[in-house]
């Protein structure tokens, strides 16, 4: 008999592979990524750079463990990332990759790539170099994003500068969820 776990994990799974052959998401090869450079990892897997072949883009891959709790992780993600995809000021999601691992079928999260890192690390080595018309329009940004996870029923529990990341443009993209 199964366990109510296993049971749960393989509707996930379903969702997941459902979402892929229906079209509602974007499905891409994993063999359609090269120069795949890690760059961190959290609580629920690792962080990779990587580009799409033959062109200049930029991607993160998060790779997520494969178990039911995190194959549960992954599915709520992608539907609170489809909420509030067209915000400017939120990191964007592509779509989603499988990549085989012996005989397990991992699963890694397509998201936008923001270059400068974190909030934090800009204002800590930044801060008294700014002036007041940066900050706040930093403030305005974070403030437009919180408000548009509201929006959408989102509400985001641990919002602090180490899980908003900067990108080039000066511009604030909160990450959401995790």
């Amino acid at each position: 008999m199964a366990s109510n776990s296993s049971i749960n994990e393989d509707k996930q799974i379903q969702w997941l592979e459902n979402g892929i052959v229906k079209n509602y998401i974007n499905y891409y090869d994993y063999n359609e990524f090269e120069n795949i450079q890690y760059v961190g990892s959290g609580g629920f897997g690792k962080v990779y750079r990587a580009t799409l072949k033959n062109s200049d883009t930029f991607v993160a891959l998060k790779y997520i463990k494969n178990n039911s709790l995190f194959i549960k992780e992954i599915v709520n993600e992608i539907k609170l990332l489809q909420k509030a995809n067209l915000h400017i000021n939120i990191i964007q999601f592509f779509g989603i990759t499988k990549r085989k691992n012996n005989e397990d079928t991992n699963y890694l999260l397509i998201l936008e790539y923001a270059d400068s890192g974190t909030l934090g690390e800009f204002l800590k080595d930044n801060f008294n170099r700014l002036d007041w018309n940066m900050k706040l329009q930093f403030a305005i940004q974070i403030a437009d994003a919180v408000s548009c996870l509201h929006e959408n029923d989102i509400i985001h529990c641990d919002l602090n500068a180490g899980k908003i990341i900067q990108t080039t443009d000066q511009t604030c993209r909160k990450y959401y969820p995790s």
